[in-house]
């Protein structure tokens, strides 16, 4: 998905096909943390290899609410295994890195939003 920093572990296929029209945050992105809230039919796999391929079958009232503001969900971010570690590093998407240089972590459990945004803005 980004090669050497792993931030971004799922990007939605059907992310554009957001219609437009006149919600406050009509089309702004957003990624899911790979942990906690829940949308439907989606991944869960909270940075561990016992959930790995695990769909939600919920959606959560977060989720629920950010849809009819006009937010666009487009992916899911890495998480630590369980979201129990100040490490960024999963079990499963391995060590994120950092973009600035990738042979260092950029250290705490939520950096990784941060990072994707970097690698995003860079593109």
């Amino acid at each position: 998905m980004n090669p050497g920093i792993n931030a971004i572990v799922e990007f939605y296929d059907d992310a554009e096909s957001a219609v437009a029209d006149t919600r406050l945050f009509n089309g702004v992105p957003l990624r899911r943390k790979d942990g906690r809230a829940t949308e439907a039919g989606r991944l869960q796999e909270l940075g561990s290899r016992l959930f790995k391929g695990v769909r939600s079958q919920t959606e959560s009232y977060f989720f629920r609410r950010a849809r009819n503001a006009g937010l666009r969900i487009v992916g899911r971010t890495a998480i630590p295994e369980w979201g129990t570690s100040g490490m960024s590093e999963s079990a499963v998407h391995g060590i994120i890195g950092n973009p600035w240089n990738v042979g260092r972590s950029p250290g705490g459990s939520g950096d990784h939003r941060s990072l994707g945004h970097e690698r995003m803005r860079r593109k």
